[in-house]
Formats: C-alpha cells, structure tokens, sequence
C-alpha cells in the first residue's frame, strides 16, 4: 500500500543550483513573478532566468502571491501548492525543502556531529547516498506517520527571546513587529494561545518551514497559516522598512509554524529527521558550454588578479573566430559578485563566461600542504583540480590571466596530445636560470627528476588530456610529489614538471612568449642554446600569447612592450579602476622618493600632482563620508544638522569635480 502512495515535495529555488527532480521531488522556482527585477541579491540574467524556466515550475500561475516573495519568502511556494493541488497530482503527502537544506531520509550515527544541521560541502553521488531521497526509501519512512519535521533546534535562548538577535545588521527585523505579531495570531485564534505561549517561552526551535505532511494536515496548516499572514499584511505597515527588514513577516511566519506543530503534537505521529545544510548548492558538474565547436579554456585568478583576468579574457575575444564557441571557465576564490557580472559583461554569442567558487575543492589539508613564495596565491594550485573539475571534457585550454593572447586560441586547441599529458612551451626564463646557476640546475635534476633539464615548460599556457590525467591518476599523484618536494622553487609549475616529464608535447615558443623576465632579454642570449634563443628572439617581436610571467606591465608602464597589454586594458570595463590603482602606487612612490632623497619643498605643478593623488586615494573614502554625512544631517538637529549638511555639500562638490577630472582622462607621465 505504501508503495502506491504519491508523494511530492518541493524544493525551492531562487537562483540556479543543483537541480534536485524525481518523482516524488519538485524544483519550483520562488518568487517567478520577480525574477527578472533588481533585488538585494543582484538581478538575475536572462540565460539564469531562462535556465529556471526551462528546468522547474513556477510559484506565478494560478492563484498566487508570488509577487509577494520579497516580503514572505518560501511562503510564495507553500501558497502556490495549496492552491493549486491538483496541478501537482493531488497528492497523499505534500513536503517542502530549500535548494540548500534538505532532509536526511536514512538512518544515521549523528553522535560525532555536534550541530543542529549536518554540513555538507556540494551536492555529488556521495551526498545523494547520504540523504537517500529514492521515493521507495520515503516512502517506507512515512509508514505510519502523519508528519516528516525535522529534529528542534536546541539553543539557550527561547524562541521568543532569540528573535531580539535578529534586530542586527545582517537581518535588521524589528522586534516590536514581532511581539505585535504574536497578538494578533492569538486574537485571530485564541485557541492557540496557550500552544503559542508554551511554544515561544522553550529553547526548542522549529524553523524553514520544512516538512513532509499528509494532505489532510497541509491544508489545515495552510488555512491556519496564511488566514494568520493576510491579517499581518493588514495590519502591520513594511513601507517604512529596510529591504531586509521588509521579510519580517517571513521570519515570524515561520516560527508560527512551530507553534502549529507544538499543538497538535498530541495528535500527531511525527517523525524527526536530521537536516542538512549546504555550503555550494549551486556547484554542478561542469559541462561544455556549446554542443557544438566548443573550445573550452580555463583560468585561476583571485580579486586582487581580476582587472588583469578580464584584460586576458578581452583580447582572447578580440582575436577569436566566429567560427568556433568560446567556453570561458575561472576558477576562483574570493572574486566579488559584482567584478563577476562586470568580467560577464565581456560575453558575446559564441563567448560564454562561468566562474567556478573554488572553496569547495579545497580543504585546509591542501592548503597547509601548498607552499607559496613571493606574490603567489593559493590559485596558483588550481590546476592541481583540473582533472575533477572537468571531468566531463577530453581536453581542456588552460591560460595564466597575467596575459595577452594576440592569435586565436583554436589553433592551440587543436593540437594533438595522443598519449601526452599535456603540450605546452619551453620556460626560458629557468632555463635561463639554470645556465648560471648549478645549485638550481641540480634542483631540477635531482629533486624534479628531470633527466634533461631542458625539458622543463612553463605552466601557463598548457593544452591538457583531461582523459589521460584521469586515466593516470595525476590529481593525486600531483600531491604526492609535493609531499614530497615540500618547497618548490617555482611552486605549482615545478611539480607540474616533475609529474608530467616526458609525458608533455612541445609547443611552438610563440604560444608562450615571456615578457620582463627576471633579467634584459639581450641578456639571454650567453644564457641560451643559440637555437633556443634565435627562436625567442623572433617570437617577441610577433607573439601569439605575450606572457607577463615575470614583472608586471602595470607596475612598469613605461617598459617594453608594457603598451600592448595597455591598449587591450583600456577596452575593459575596469580601466578607469586600473588607472587609479597604478596612479596610487606610482605617484606614492615617487614622492616617497622625493621626500626622503631630496627633503626639499615641491615645485607648485608636483603639489598639484601631489593633491590629486590624494584625491584618488581618498575617492572611495569620501563616498563613504558622504553618505553618513546626509543621514547625519537628516537626524540631527540645530547646530550639527548645519554642520553635518556643510561636510555633506562639501564632499558632494569634490566627488563631482573629481569624477570630472576622471572622464578627461588623466593620465600618469
């Protein structure tokens, strides 16, 4: 009998993540109505928007308040459900998740788990065995059970007094709204008082509305439940609220629902199931973004890297062909969601660009493991997870983002790797090093295991079988070696070689042509096989990949070859960024430099300069001030209201004049 019951429970969604649909299980997209609209949240393109259409139903046909999903959250969803029952097959039992927390349907040893909910980093195989959602397996569970909730959260605040936490900035709920609240659900249900009473003065939490109820009690609880959530609307005023603070109503609903379960509990058999709670909901296996022509290129890059990452990525499209479809992958950590949207601003049709959060890859074990030296960051080991990642690719492009790349990738691409790991060039810059320094030489000799030290490449520009690295094993035998070496002197890229020698196909020397190396690049050519030389020679005066492998054009603008990464630059959307944070770090140490060697008063035009470049230190600063200096002045009242409205007025006239001074163009000499 079991067996034939029919069960759905929606998993809500407000963004993409891992899709998570069966037959029992229901993606629905909340607040469909508003998707497309600027929210606290960003606005959500129309390739996201058009993903959630494509892939789950909507809380936005029928009777509805999906309108309203800004104010009640998952309560949007639970509405649509209740009103429209029969589109979801009139079900036995009705249940409700979150894209992020679901229920754990098996059976568990939680003992060593010392939390109310049990994280877990990304959906994959392993999680899926973890929580079992088979619709045999539920429905075993629901034998002889009216009610799925999950077990209380324990906390040494009351549920009534834990509210007065939600008043901080992360939330911004207004408690006062939350105990008028509670008034009006017991004028509206005085038999509820009690339960309520008794409910809200316990330490036992019942939040997100989850659940899993036969349809009976669903349509008694959603009855109860919005009756309750129309007469808030009537009678508490949110237009003076925050944008936070206007989901108030959402967070005190959802207490209610404690106190709807607390009293019928008597009447009830429930089951309590653990839950879990999810770091990356949205990491799904990374597939080709084009079905067809699909070349798929991959980069490593940090915020502090991101007005370069999109340099790269602009001239990589500017020399692109219309012929093939571009499948731009970053893997990052820490770059902001707005630099995100500005780097996807650079997409066309055949260009697509996705970045990959790579905090879920990595554990504290790889980082105590990795060894940094200089102006390395850990993203510099990204491609240690090049195999995981794109598993479901045979070759992948992989490109350092401290470049600009002057031909059309798809050549590279195309190179054929048969049995290689991976083809990429020869670095000159170690080779270089190695011909005066032996210590070195020996290094790669006998700690890489380089028979022929002349075999050693340079890690940035690498075509790799993603096929033969799986097949091998490589991932783990990456960590291994640097167990092992502990202290590469060239971090990644040495145990790159030391893993991959003879097993790499070398590339033409102009698909790696590096700039600014440590020394002149006159000066290699006593360091070089003459062969090696003549060929880097030709190469730089016609590159097709110019890497800034060594020092930076952005720090030596006046360099050679420096102005063809500055001509892609100022095509970005980060120029005038990029102009300020060169200004800044130049104009400083160049009056450092004055001050402390020549100790003398400034000609009038470097005080100018002087004066500007503290403009420009203190731009985003003043935008700061200038806005509490408005609230200031709105509050206040007498003598400080004028004061704080001159300091506003102030500010206000030097922004203005300064961003002037910006879209003239200024440049450094």
């Amino acid at each position: 009998m079991n067996k034939k019951l029919n069960i759905k429970i929606l998993v809500g969604y407000h963004k993409p993540a891992v899709l998570l649909k069966s037959d029992v299980l229901v993606p629905i997209h909340l607040g469909r109505a508003l998707a497309t609209e600027a929210s606290k949240d960003g606005k959500m393109s129309q390739e996201d928007f058009q993903w959630m259409l494509d892939n789950m139903i909507g809380d936005d046909t029928g009777d509805n308040i999906s309108a309203k999903n800004r104010e009640f959250c998952e309560l949007t969803g639970i509405y649509w459900a209740w009103k429209n029952y029969d589109k979801l097959g009139n079900p036995d039992y009705i249940g409700f998740m979150h894209y992020r927390r679901h229920f754990i349907f098996e059976d568990h040893d939680y003992s060593s788990v010392n939390v109310d909910a049990v994280p877990c980093t990304q959906i994959d195989d392993t999680y899926l065995n973890f929580v079992n959602f088979s619709a045999d397996n539920i429905r075993l569970l629901l034998k002889d059970y009216d009610l799925i909730q999950y077990a209380p959260l324990v906390h040494k605040k009351t549920v009534f007094q834990q509210f007065e936490d939600l008043a901080n900035p992360k939330y911004n709920l207004d408690f006062e709204i939350w105990k008028k609240s509670i008034n009006i659900l017991k004028e509206i249900f005085p038999n509820y008082a009690q339960a309520a009473d008794e409910y809200l003065n316990q330490h036992k939490h019942l939040w997100f509305n989850m659940f899993v109820m036969k349809k009976e009690l669903f349509f008694e609880y959603a009855n109860w439940i919005f009756t309750i959530q129309k007469e808030l609307e009537n009678k508490i005023d949110l237009n003076f609220l925050s944008v936070k603070g206007r989901r108030v109503l959402a967070f005190i609903l959802e207490r209610f629902y404690g106190i709807f379960i607390y009293a019928h509990q008597n009447n009830l058999k429930s089951r309590k199931l653990k839950i879990t709670m999810l770091d990356y909901p949205e990491c799904q296996d990374v597939v080709p973004a084009f079905q067809n022509n699909n070349i798929p290129i991959v980069m490593s890059a940090d915020n502090n890297y991101v007005f370069y990452l999109a340099t790269s990525i602009y001239s990589l499209i500017k020399n692109s062909s219309k012929q093939y479809n571009y499948d731009i992958m970053v893997l990052e950590e820490g770059i902001t969601e707005s630099n995100k949207r500005i780097i996807k601003t650079l997409q066309k049709s055949n260009v697509k660009i996705r970045f990959i959060n790579m905090n879920r890859f990595l554990t504290n074990v790889d980082k105590n493991l990795f060894y940094l030296i200089g102006t390395h960051t850990y993203s510099t080991y990204f491609r240690f997870y090049v195999p995981t990642i794109f598993k479901n690719y045979d070759k992948i492009l992989y490109l350092d983002c401290d470049s600009v790349i002057l031909s059309d990738v798809s050549e590279l691409f195309f190179t054929d790797l048969s049995n290689f790991f991976a083809a990429a060039c020869i670095d000159i810059g170690v080779l270089a090093h190695m011909s005066e320094d032996e210590k070195f030489k020996n290094y790669v000799t006998n700690i890489l295991k380089l028979k022929n030290p002349y075999e050693y490449f340079q890690a940035g520009v690498m075509v790799l079988n993603i096929k033969k690295l799986i097949e091998c094993n490589i991932q783990d035998k990456l960590f291994e070696a640097l167990k092992e070496i502990k202290t590469p002197r060239f971090v990644d890229q040495d145990i790159l070689n030391c893993v991959f020698y003879k097993k790499v196909k070398f590339l033409d020397a102009k698909w790696n042509v590096e700039w600014n190396l440590p020394f002149d690049f006159k000066f290699l050519e006593n360091k070089l096989p003459a062969n090696i030389y003549e060929e880097y020679n030709v190469n730089r005066e016609h590159p097709y990949f110019l890497h800034y492998s060594g020092k930076k054009p952005w720090n030596l603008i006046h360099t050679d070859l420096a102005e063809i990464f500055w001509s892609y630059a100022q095509q970005t959307p980060f120029y005038s960024r990029l102009i300020i944070e060169v200004m800044k770090k130049q104009i400083l140490t160049d009056y450092n430099m004055l001050y402390r060697i020549n100790k003398v008063s400034m000609p009038i035009w470097e005080k100018e300069q002087r004066e500007i470049c503290y403009k420009i230190i203190n731009f985003q600063q003043n935008q700061r001030k200038k806005i509490k200096y408005k609230f200031l002045a709105m509050i206040m009242f007498g003598k400080k209201k004028k004061m704080y409205k001159q300091k506003y007025e102030i500010l206000k006239q030097d922004i203005k004049e300064f961003k002037k001074f910006l879209k003239k163009g200024y440049r450094y000499a």
